[in-house]
């Protein structure tokens, strides 16, 4: 797989993503080259708003498993048959996430997310992320600078999504370490020997699960693998146990942590560079739910994805062949000026500000959106009382970001942070 960044500069290579912030490298072209193939051979790299939906729209035309070579887009074949062996001789192979998957699998696989991910259980998140963030919080107190990645936003989103599935939250290193291997395995861009890493720790997790999920049979909780558990004994709802084990591990625990630990980071990043904008959530609250809308359209934390097209079609007036690979920036679609009028900034009063693209659109469309937008709310509304302000640390470009085509997180978040004075009042919510 070419290691070209996903943007204009194809001088530019993925490895550089590590020392320089993407998004303007990301967005430059996407007005003047809304689709186009910059390698013979590669994928069309689709980063308009406009044309991400249309291939959106119509998963039976635009497949999300790739088939065939997936157009070169396979790793190297030694070191697969090395990973391979590891989940043999450890685990288990893995089966695609539902996120990548089509029908039947993906349709049989959110029958059991739906039940999963219902009103009530969003309702019943708040106090747990709220204990949580105050507890990490108060762990900070006396700190002037704090690493906001690792110190609060990792933390957080672990913390939550391990206690909502039922996972053991004796050992959050153990699990982080966990969530670490999964991120370097979608990123795709880990060095060999990483990957060989991370597939022993992701075999050593679905052991976990496994455990996890026989013991719920027996022993039930108030957690999701024994809502799973039950669903899958239940008549007419048999579920492979591989298919249980990657529902835990890559559409629950996967997303839980790193795609809400990104977008945790960049809003921690949006703040921390505008002063102003932090006032004004700070003085009023309501506005919260559209600051989190507008991390999430700015920081896309699922960056791109991949599409295969199933037969011959046209798209942006281009003629696509049968099996060609598209790659959905949704990074670039998401600050489409034609789509977003001054796409760069926050608009708290954005009309409409929740149709971007961050949680998918249509038959893909994220069953825990809900979920994940509530869990921001909650834990920005706890920074914003907590801390009368909070700056970088370091210039914003020397931020590091993780090396990955498909994710856009950041590495780590320097920042320098203030309590408020004794005696001063500041809001609790």
């Amino acid at each position: 797989m070419s290691e070209k960044l996903l943007a204009g500069d194809a001088n530019i290579s993925l490895t550089e993503t590590g020392r320089h912030c993407p998004f303007g490298l990301r967005t430059e072209p996407a007005e003047s080259t809304p689709l186009y193939r910059p390698e013979p051979g590669g994928p069309y790299w689709v980063r308009s708003y406009a044309l991400c939906c249309e291939v959106l729209r119509q998963p039976e035309l635009f497949g999300n498993e790739l088939e065939g070579d997936g157009g070169s887009m396979r790793p190297d074949a030694q070191l697969q048959k090395k990973i391979a062996n590891i989940y043999l001789q450890e685990g288990w192979t893995p089966v695609p996430p539902t996120f990548n998957s089509d029908p039947p699998r993906h349709k049989g696989r959110r029958r059991f997310l739906v039940p999963l991910l219902t009103a009530k259980r969003v309702v019943s998140i708040a106090p747990l992320v709220k204990e949580r963030s105050e507890q990490l919080l108060s762990s900070l107190a006396g700190r002037t600078e704090i690493d906001f990645v690792k110190e609060f936003a990792e933390p957080l989103a672990l913390a939550v999504i391990a206690e909502l599935i039922g996972l053991p939250t004796t050992d959050l290193p153990l699990l982080q370490r966990w969530s670490e291997a999964l991120i370097d395995r979608a990123g795709s861009m880990a060095s060999p020997e990483r990957q060989v890493e991370c597939a022993h720790l992701i075999a050593a997790m679905q052991k976990l699960v496994m455990q996890q999920l026989q013991h719920r049979k027996k022993v039930p909780r108030e957690d999701l693998l024994t809502e799973l558990a039950r669903a899958a004994a239940a008549q007419g709802h048999r579920i492979d146990p591989l298919e249980q084990q990657a529902l835990i591990i890559d559409d629950l625990f996967f997303t839980g942590t790193a795609l809400v630990a990104a977008a945790l980071s960049h809003g921690g990043l949006l703040l921390a560079q505008d002063a102003a904008l932090a006032a004004e959530l700070r003085s009023n609250r309501s506005l919260v739910p559209a600051f989190v809308e507008e991390t999430l359209r700015l920081s896309s934390p699922v960056n791109a994805n991949y599409r295969q097209v199933r037969q011959d079609t046209t798209l942006g007036g281009i003629r696509l062949a049968k099996a060609d690979i598209l790659l959905l920036q949704f990074g670039a679609a998401n600050r489409d000026e034609s789509r977003f009028d001054h796409a760069g900034r926050v608009d708290l009063r954005r009309v409409a500000a929740g149709k971007h693209l961050a949680f998918g659109l249509g038959r893909h469309f994220c069953i825990g959106a809900v979920l994940v937008r509530r869990e921001l709310t909650i834990a920005f509304n706890a920074l914003l009382s907590r801390w009368e302000s909070f700056s970088l640390a370091q210039p914003a470009s020397a931020l590091q970001y993780e090396p990955s085509v498909t994710l856009n997180s950041l590495r780590t978040l320097p920042l320098t942070v203030a309590l408020p004075a004794v005696g001063a009042a500041m809001p609790v919510r």
